[in-house]
């Protein structure tokens, strides 16, 4: 079996879409490991690979019965293409046995959940509501979409608004909730869980288009070389000004949680300037006491979140479980252990929340329990 092959069979079985003949051959050649050669295998092999995390195989194997016959045909089916150099890359990429996670009841994940707030004050929930139109405000026309996007459009019949009379709306995410939605320029925005975006309802007329974000989201901006697109983070400020992306067309993630003790910005595509600081693509900028340092970036792991994934790239334990306690929407239990964690690995985030915690302990040195909606750490 070749690598590019082989890797796609992992990303299959984390996502759950191997057939059960796969399934048998995967986890019956773990099984058949040999103990000594698992245990030699350092922990830090799941950061050098992050797609090849074993621990989801570890955590499966040890509950999930499988017939005889089964396992043994697909051996003999998938047996018959491994090559030696195969069987090493695998022993390579192996990770160190999972500890049980002591899970009560299983919390899924998070979804497609947003509240709009229309310049009226009406307040409309985009879970609840029914695809088609929502509402019209001076020549817009607001549109719930079958894919789960808001769309903005301007009405050829109207008369262009007079900028005076522009208003504002909101769009907010809830714990557990994410969204996309198309702004009436044609800029594309996907909302992470626990986060609002504030945004005119035209840019007609307008010197700019200024948009207000707190938590975090990614930008697809149009094109627009008249009309600058600025993004605001009042939740970080500079001498009283608040943090600011501006860009004319480009794709860049900005994270931006109230929460967390900076401000990331990392471009995937274009140019943007953070505080006046030119930012090139496959970096980023970090704001933080005042300060902006620009570095290189992984882009991959930055807008893992809106590809339906969690990437887990040696980040400290504290930031890791905040990303976790908005997506599952539960609390993280104050505990020192996590100050000095770092865990590495790739899990999709429609896993239940139960997959993902035996995920983390496999690269770390602590144990983890829920408790209703509460995650508990375990020396």
């Amino acid at each position: 079996m070749e690598d590019n092959k082989f890797k796609d069979l992992l990303k299959k079985y984390q996502s759950g879409l191997c057939t059960e003949e796969e399934e048998a051959w995967l986890e019956s050649w773990y099984l058949n490991l040999n103990e000594t050669s698992k245990e030699s295998v350092p922990a830090v092999a799941l950061a050098e690979d992050r797609r090849n995390n074993w621990a989801l195989i570890n955590a499966r194997t040890k509950y999930k019965p499988r017939p005889m016959w089964l396992s043994l045909s697909a051996a003999a089916l998938l047996l018959c293409t491994l090559s030696i150099g195969i069987y090493f890359y695998m022993i390579k990429y192996h990770v160190i046995g999972t500890p049980k996670a002591e899970v009560a009841q299983e919390i899924a994940p998070g979804g497609n959940k947003a509240f709009l707030t229309l310049a009226d004050g009406r307040r409309i929930s985009l879970t609840d509501v029914g695809n088609g139109e929502l509402a019209e405000q001076a020549g817009i026309k607001i549109t719930k979409a079958a894919d789960g996007q808001l769309v903005y459009t301007i009405q050829e019949e109207q008369e262009q608004p007079n900028i005076q009379t522009v208003t504002y709306n909101t769009i907010e995410t809830p714990r557990g909730g994410q969204y996309q939605i198309l702004l009436p320029d044609g800029t594309k925005v996907w909302l992470n869980a626990a986060s609002s975006l504030k945004y005119p309802t035209t840019f007609i007329g307008a010197d700019k288009r200024q948009v207000e974000l707190k938590g975090e989201a990614y930008f697809e901006v149009a094109h627009n070389k008249a009309q600058p697109f600025l993004v605001i983070t009042p939740a970080f400020k500079t001498n009283g000004k608040a943090h600011e992306v501006e860009v004319l067309g480009t794709h860049f993630n900005i994270n931006a949680y109230a929460d967390e003790p900076a401000i990331i910005t990392t471009l995937l595509v274009g140019s943007v300037k953070v505080n006046d600081q030119l930012l090139k693509p496959g970096y980023q900028s970090v704001f933080e006491n005042n300060k902006i340092k620009i570095s290189e970036a992984d882009p991959e792991a930055a807008v893992a979140w809106k590809n339906g994934d969690f990437v887990f790239n040696g980040q400290d334990g504290e930031t890791s479980l905040r990303m976790l306690s908005r997506w599952y929407d539960v609390e993280i239990d104050d505990s020192e252990n996590l100050k000095n964690l770092h865990f590495g690995g790739v899990v999709s985030r429609s896993q239940n929340l139960s997959a993902v915690i035996k995920m983390l302990q496999a690269t770390g040195d602590l144990k983890f329990k829920v408790e209703g909606r509460r995650i508990i750490m375990i020396k």
